[in-house]
């Protein structure tokens, strides 16, 4: 590309890079010492053992603040490679989307927070279970992570209970958990952490959590910090709508997205009649089975 080919005649003009399938991986990465690149964006370069080696190598001498390495098939060995740069690097924002760390890559990079600059960390679809968030969350309070996206990593209840007995003593502001089979049980623990912990942004979408695991969310809204609630497709009825609606005057939620649940005419009333006395700028009931009814309420 244009912005390649000027990276490598003239490396201190670029500073950030984004590249996709054919890089010339191997030149870039020799240059990056040598360059004023801070945000470096590889995606679907299938980025093997000793090509995440010579990336780990020259990240410590680099300006590199942001790193971006969606879709490459790192797995758990690359993942420990590039965890153990992290340390002397200046990375503060890591992006391995649609990868496949697995559990072990998990725990490679998690071992590596603490001594890290990271402060937010994207590892959205790949494959980690209990044991890798496991690890992650026993790695938040000695880091300095902000953010933390998981999505669609298959964690369940138990990684959603770690993460909860974690976020008290961490720095953490964001939380992403969508499509990670959490249910009522899982939400309860959350919750919980909710009253203690910094979190301004949680996103449950997609997941298992119903009205119980709503009524949960709801009395723990008044204590908690949170300005954004995503809880979309999780099978929420009027019960857990009017709970939600009922804590909101008392919440500092200016978000909340109940996409495709099941609230119907009743609890899209009951949220109605509470945005009066709320600070809610933006609200998303779409696909709820809601009537003309509903709808004027």
């Amino acid at each position: 590309s244009e912005n390649l080919q000027e990276f490598l005649k003239y490396p201190k003009s670029v500073t950030s890079l984004k590249l996709d399938q054919g890089a010339e991986f191997g030149a870039v990465t020799g240059m990056l010492p040598y360059s004023n690149l801070t945000e470096l964006y590889l995606w679907g370069n299938q980025i093997d053992y000793e090509e995440a080696m010579a990336l780990a190598n020259t990240l410590s001498s680099s300006q590199v603040t942001k790193l971006n390495l969606w879709n490459n098939g790192i797995g758990q060995e690359e993942a420990k490679v590039l965890g153990s740069a992290l340390a002397s690097s200046q990375v503060t924002q890591l992006a391995l989307i649609d990868n496949e760390i697995g559990d072990q890559g998990a725990v490679s990079l998690a071992s590596a927070l603490p001594s890290s600059q990271i402060t937010e960390l994207n590892l959205f679809n790949n494959d980690i279970g209990y044991d890798g968030v496991k690890a992650v969350a026993v790695a938040l309070p000695r880091s300095q992570l902000t953010e933390l996206y998981l999505f669609n990593n298959g964690i369940g209840d138990e990684g959603a209970m770690a993460l909860a007995n974690a976020l008290p003593g961490s720095q953490l502001t964001k939380l992403g958990l969508e499509h990670n089979e959490i249910s009522a049980e899982g939400t309860k623990a959350l919750a919980s952490a909710l009253r203690t912990c910094k979190l301004t942004l949680l996103v449950l979408g997609d997941n298992l959590i119903g009205d119980k695991g709503a009524v949960s969310l709801a009395n723990a809204l008044p204590s908690s910090k949170l300005t954004l609630l995503s809880l979309f497709s999780n099978g929420i009825g009027e019960g857990g709508a009017r709970a939600v609606a009922n804590a909101l005057a008392k919440s500092q939620l200016t978000e909340l997205n109940l996409f495709n649940n099941e609230i119907g005419n009743k609890g899209a009333k009951a949220v109605a009649n509470a945005l009066r006395n709320s600070r809610l700028t933006q609200l998303d009931l779409f696909n709820n089975g809601i009537g003309d009814y509903g709808r004027r309420a």
